[in-house]
């Protein structure tokens, strides 16, 4: 009986060091109405759950955390001692996007992760990107966190499992926005980093 106990044990904490729990930090340059504005994008990944985090820290906003739940897709904003503490629904444009994705042959090493160049191309739009398998990450748990955009719909058209790494995203043949790797580490998360903070409700128009 003991050594049945130790065995399960150990069933259980291979079980528990397999599952990857990963934070990965990208820096994004986007210009819109020909200004620059420089953020991160947070990602905070433990299996099929995902939170994404974007820091304006440099440009004197609010952080605005995106949290997918039962199949919908919130935003709140994260500052501290804030007087409104509400979480808002990010409405489906369900834009129906006519693209095609397709692998190229080039690949290439970002912070010790082998990845390959896919690019997506539209009527407009044309976005080239990194994507490793190399990370153990289910990739419709962060296409969750693109509802209702392209990136949503790429996702389809990708391997099961990895995370797209960088990117440059070009409308009408120019640079809108460029995502560079800045960070991958294994780490752990308190559960809570899932949740609505306490204290916060959705917020209902009158």
């Amino acid at each position: 009986m003991k050594k049945i106990l130790i065995l399960l044990s150990l069933a259980i904490a291979t079980l528990s060091f397999s599952q990857s729990a990963y934070e990965i930090v990208q820096d994004v340059q986007s210009f819109t109405n020909g200004k620059e504005v420089k953020y991160q994008m947070i990602w905070k990944i433990n299996n099929n759950k995902c939170v994404m985090e974007i820091d304006y820290s440099t440009s004197g906003n609010m952080n605005v955390v995106l949290l997918p739940k039962n199949g919908n897709l919130y935003y709140y904003s994260k500052k501290a001692n804030q007087e409104t503490k509400s979480y808002y629904l990010v409405e489906d444009k369900n834009e129906n996007i006519e693209f095609s994705v397709f692998q190229t042959n080039e690949t290439i090493e970002l912070n010790g992760y082998k990845a390959t160049k896919f690019i997506m191309m539209s009527k407009t739009k044309e976005i080239h990107f990194w994507f490793t398998e190399d990370l153990d990450i289910n990739v419709q748990v962060i296409a969750s966190l693109f509802k209702g955009t392209e990136f949503e719909k790429i996702a389809k058209e990708l391997p099961s499992k990895g995370f797209i790494l960088a990117y440059t995203i070009k409308e009408n043949g120019r640079t809108i926005s460029s995502t560079k790797l800045n960070t991958v580490n294994n780490t752990n998360f308190n559960p809570a980093v899932f949740e609505f903070p306490s204290g916060y409700s959705l917020f209902k128009a009158e």
